[in-house]
């Protein structure tokens, strides 16, 4: 694969990760009926505005909807003059605008008009008088992720609609919802890998490995048995299975396994005093691997993003005890992400049902989960950070005034942006090592 190839797939999968992060405060917004006023893809400067949500507006007292559609982009403010184009609908007397155009106030013509078009349509010129906006998407120059901006984020704390007029509990709604996008991504693609090679069977315990000399291989169990029950008892689990043959050591103990579509019976005795490394009828057990579908994998999709995440709280204290070499742990830049996927590609392995290998899925599993989590801790101009600030209000019913916020959020957004300058640098100056 080409390196400019490697580069656009990086980039457009990093762009999804980031708008559905976005997204996910986007639909807890929406939920919270706090406005959204630009779900945007890409970061600024502003490319082109691409369409905005169903809108209504006044033209003098006749109203106006703009269906969701490229009819309004642009914003609009009550006192503007405008020209515009409607298609009328007779039910409820509204009219389904076709095109508009803003007036200006010191060299147009300020006169209010009316009038039937010869194709049926209204032609209208008047003051906008009231508004209701929905959520402009845009299109913006820098490639990499998106953002959502919600009304009254930045400032105009009492605006009707804004974020910072909702209860606490929506807003923290709203924060979380962004990393738990990119933990529920994660766990979704964790699920699609379990289709592919099958999931553990969690109600059936299987021999993989037999220690020479011991009790398991003068019986003649072989790696791949199923151990179905032990002294009479039925095995659904490796713990069910060690319980039951550490209740019987130095005695007689029937084993019941399947080998294929056929069933053994032996009796064998556990060892008392095993050689160090070895239990004491010398097996090493797992659970067998089952095809499963979409639905069936979930739960275990949720259950690799869970270690994975405690995987991802655990790295700084392994590395104060030092079971973790700092270099190993230490965050890396675009290069450094662009070097692993480098590394992934190299590693491939291919699923015949799938185009994509496993390797890269759990790649990008990892950065969605990754992503999710760095955005959870506690740091101001993070999601962690806004959580942080909102929980004052929840305990002690006083909020932190958002001028004290903005200027700590910006103070942490400087502080992060020469972060992230140092940590590329690094990618540079001390790229990171692969085995």
């Amino acid at each position: 694969m080409s390196v400019l190839s490697s580069i656009i797939q990086l980039i457009v999968a990093l762009s999804v990760l980031i708008i559905l992060h976005e997204f996910g405060h986007f639909l807890a917004a929406r939920l919270m009926k706090v406005k959204v006023e630009e779900f945007g893809l890409g970061f600024p400067p502003q490319a082109k505005r691409l369409w905005r949500g169903r809108s209504k507006f006044k033209l003098g007292s006749t109203e106006i909807t703009a269906p969701t559609g490229r009819h309004l982009t642009q914003d609009l403010e009550a006192g503007q003059w405008a020209d515009i184009i409607t298609k009328p609908r007779e039910e409820d007397g509204t009219h389904i605008l076709q095109s508009i155009t803003i007036l200006d106030t010191s060299s147009d013509d300020l006169e209010i008009q009316r009038k039937i078009t010869p194709d049926g349509l209204v032609h209208m010129r008047g003051e906008i008088s009231s508004l209701k906006m929905n959520t402009l998407y845009s299109l913006n120059w820098l490639p990499l992720g998106g953002f959502v901006r919600l009304k009254g984020e930045v400032d105009d704390q009492d605006a009707p609609g804004g974020l910072h007029a909702a209860s606490p509990w929506a807003r923290l709604l709203i924060y979380f919802a962004g990393p738990l996008m990119n933990l529920l991504v994660g766990a979704l693609i964790f699920a699609f890998m379990y289709t592919q090679t099958g999931a553990p069977d969690l109600t059936r315990v299987q021999v993989i490995g037999i220690s020479p000399g011991s009790p398991a291989e003068q019986v003649g169990l072989q790696d791949g048995d199923i151990i179905t029950y032990a002294a009479g008892e039925k095995i659904t689990s490796t713990e069910k299975l060690s319980q039951t043959i550490y209740s019987h050591l130095g005695e007689d103990v029937d084993l019941t396994f399947m080998r294929g579509e056929e069933v053994y019976e032996v009796s064998l005795v556990p060892r008392e005093n095993p050689p160090e490394g070895e239990g004491a009828i010398g097996i090493f057990m797992s659970y067998p691997i089952k095809p499963v579908g979409f639905f069936d994998a979930l739960p275990f999709g949720a259950q690799a993003t869970y270690y994975y995440s405690l995987f991802l709280v655990s790295i700084p204290g392994e590395v104060i005890r030092g079971a973790i070499e700092p270099s190993l742990a230490r965050p890396v830049g675009y290069k450094g992400i662009y070097d692993a996927y480098q590394y992934v590609q190299q590693q491939e392995e291919p699923v015949p049902k799938s185009p994509i290998s496993l390797n890269i899925m759990r790649f990008f599993a990892s950065i969605s989960i990754s992503l999710g989590m760095l955005n959870l801790l506690p740091i101001p101009a993070l999601d962690g950070g806004r959580i942080l600030f909102t929980l004052p209000e929840i305990v002690i019913r006083r909020r932190i005034p958002i001028e004290w916020q903005n200027v700590i959020n910006m103070i942490s957004i400087t502080a992060l942006i020469a972060l992230f300058l140092y940590i590329n640098l690094l990618d540079f100056t001390n790229p990171i090592q692969f085995p």
